[in-house]
């Protein structure tokens, strides 16, 4: 069997994050429909997303060296 690339994985990896974090925001999006106004809960909700989905781009693009 070959030897798995630890950064392949791991920027495979901070990609389902992104998509998982990003299945997250439209849940938060569809509860808050038509009028998409946060309550504090959700605002919060949404921060979080959106640290972890930077912090996984940050990982994707410094495994692929994007400048």
């Amino acid at each position: 069997m070959p030897k798995i690339d630890k950064d392949k994985r791991k920027y495979v990896d901070a990609t389902f994050m992104v998509i998982e974090s990003m299945e997250e925001l439209r849940d938060v999006w569809r509860k808050t429909a038509p009028f998409y106004e946060l309550e504090e809960k959700e605002r919060i909700e949404v921060e979080k997303t959106i640290k972890k989905v930077r912090k996984a781009l940050d990982i994707i693009e410094e495994v692929v060296n994007v400048k």
